[in-house]
C-alpha cells in the first residue's frame, strides 16, 4: 500500500477534473489528479461543441476550436439554418483540448496519475477525507483535506455517498463516427430532430476540419431501447438522410460513445470534504446533452472553494457553500431545460415540423446572443419573455401548442 497526502484530491481527468486541478494547483494547492484511463483524452465522450466566447474565457486556445457560423436545425420534412459573421460557435479537438488543459494543470504543480482507478471514498465520521485507488504499482492512499469527484457518468464517489442515486433512471445514450467526408461544409453545424433518424433524441454533423466530422445520435433512456450504434448505423448508411447525402463519401475513422444523465441536479452537491462537479452532478445541458463547458466551469468553482476553506482551516459542507452556489445556478437552468427535453422528445415528427417551420424559423429577430444562450440550455422565464416580446406569435404557438411550459 502506498500513501499519498495532499491538499486536494480529483477523480477523474475530463474538463472538469482538468480544470479543477489547473485552478487548485494555480492557487497553491498541493493537487493529486487521478486518471483510471492511461491516455488523456481517450476514449473520446463528447461532440465537443461549444461556443467561441466560452472557450476563450476558459483559456482554451483557438487552435484547437474549429469554429462555426451557421447553425441548422432540421426535422424530418423542414430545416431552417442561421448565420452569423463573427462565428460564435466551435466543434473542438477534443484530445488536444483535454491533453492542453493537463499541461496546465501540471505546469501549476499538480500531480497527474495515468492506470490510476479510484475505488472507494476515505472517511472520517462524517468528512470525506481521501481515496482509495488501485494504481499502476499497487494499491494507494490518498489523504486529501479536499475530494473532488469528477468520475462523469459513472459517478463513482458520489453514488457511494449517496449523492446521486445508485443508478441513473434517465440517461442519453450517444454514438458518433468521426469520418472523412467528401462533400462537407466545415463552418456548419446541423442538429436533427426526426423519429426514424434518433428515436427519442437527436441526431447531428458537427465539422471538426474541412474534411472530418463527428456524425452521431444520441437517445434517451429508457424511453427507447434500440441500440445506439444501430441507430447510427442506420443514420450513417441506410436512412438516406438528405444532409447525411450531401456529404457524398462517408467513411469513418473513430468511433466515439458514451451517456450523459438527464436527471435533476442532485440538491447537494457538497459534504464535509467533498465536493462533485460536471457528469458526476448531472450538470450537462439537459436539451443539448452539452458538458465541457459547465463541467470546466464547475471545476474552477469547486477548486476556489477548496482553496478558500483549506485557507480557512475549515473543509464541512458549509464552508464549501461558495460551489453550492455555483452548482445550484446551474440546476436552475437545467430544471426547465428538462422540461424543454421531456416535451421535446414527446413530439412526433409532425410537431416537429411544425416546431422548426413555425417557431424557430420565424425567430429571425432574436440577436445572436440571445440564439447561442437558448442553445447553451440556459433557459429562463426572462429571457423567454424578451424572446416573446420580439416573436410573439411564434413563442406563442411553442409555449401554448407545443412545450405546454
Amino acid at each position: 500500500m502506498r500513501d499519498v497526502e495532499c491538499d486536494l484530491v480529483i477523480a477523474g481527468a475530463g474538463p472538469g477534473g482538468l480544470a479543477a486541478a489547473n485552478r487548485g494547483a494555480a492557487r497553491g494547492l498541493d493537487v493529486v489528479i487521478l486518471e483510471k484511463q492511461y491516455e488523456i483524452g481517450h476514449p473520446i465522450r463528447t461532440t465537443g461543441c461549444s461556443f467561441m466566447k466560452d472557450t476563450k474565457e476558459l483559456g482554451i486556445p483557438e487552435k484547437y476550436c474549429n469554429r462555426i457560423r451557421t447553425v441548422v436545425f432540421a426535422s424530418k420534412n423542414k430545416h431552417v439554418s442561421f448565420s452569423y459573421d463573427t462565428y460564435p460557435m466551435c466543434v473542438m479537438d477534443i484530445r488536444g483540448v483535454y491533453q492542453h488543459l493537463a499541461n496546465e494543470a501540471m505546469r501549476h504543480g499538480a500531480r497527474l496519475e495515468l492506470g490510476t482507478d479510484v475505488k472507494s471514498v476515505i472517511m472520517n465520521d462524517s468528512h470525506v477525507n481521501g481515496v482509495n485507488a488501485s494504481g499502476r504499482d499497487g494499491e494507494v492512499r490518498i489523504t486529501s483535506k479536499v475530494t473532488i469527484d469528477a468520475t462523469g457518468f459513472p459517478a463513482l464517489l458520489s453514488r457511494q455517498l449517496g449523492v446521486f442515486p445508485k443508478t441513473s433512471s434517465r440517461f442519453a445514450a450517444g454514438a458518433e463516427y468521426e469520418a472523412y467526408c467528401e462533400n462537407l461544409e466545415s463552418d456548419t453545424i446541423i442538429i436533427i430532430f426526426d423519429r426514424e433518424n434518433a428515436p427519442c433524441g437527436y441526431a447531428w454533423i458537427f465539422p471538426v476540419s474541412k474534411e472530418r466530422a463527428r456524425i452521431g445520435v444520441a437517445s434517451a433512456r429508457p424511453d427507447t431501447n434500440i441500440p445506439t450504434l444501430k441507430s447510427l448505423d442506420n443514420f450513417v448508411f441506410k436512412n438516406g438522410n438528405m444532409f447525411v447525402k450531401e456529404l457524398g463519401k462517408v467513411s469513418p475513422i473513430e468511433l466515439h460513445a458514451g451517456n450523459v444523465p438527464i436527471e435533476p441536479i442532485p440538491a447537494m452537491t457538497c459534504k464535509d470534504g467533498f465536493m462533485c462537479i460536471g457528469d458526476a452532478a448531472a450538470q450537462a445541458t439537459p436539451v443539448a446533452g452539452e458538458g465541457i463547458r459547465n463541467a470546466m466551469n464547475s471545476g474552477i468553482a469547486a477548486a476556489d472553494s477548496a482553496a478558500d476553506a483549506i485557507k480557512k482551516g475549515d473543509v464541512s459542507e458549509k464552508s464549501l457553500s461558495r460551489y453550492t452556489k455555483h452548482a445550484n445556478s446551474v440546476a436552475e437552468y437545467n430544471r426547465l431545460g428538462l422540461k424543454v427535453q421531456k416535451r421535446i422528445l414527446e413530439l412526433s415528427d409532425e410537431q416537429r415540423d411544425h416546431v422548426v417551420e413555425s417557431v424557430i424559423g420565424k425567430m429571425r429577430n432574436i440577436s445572436e446572443d440571445e440564439m447561442m444562450t437558448l442553445l447553451k440550455g440556459e433557459f429562463s422565464k426572462v429571457l423567454l419573455l424578451k424572446i416573446a416580446a420580439k416573436n410573439p406569435g411564434a413563442v406563442t404557438v411553442a409555449v401554448k401548442n407545443v412545450l405546454k411550459l
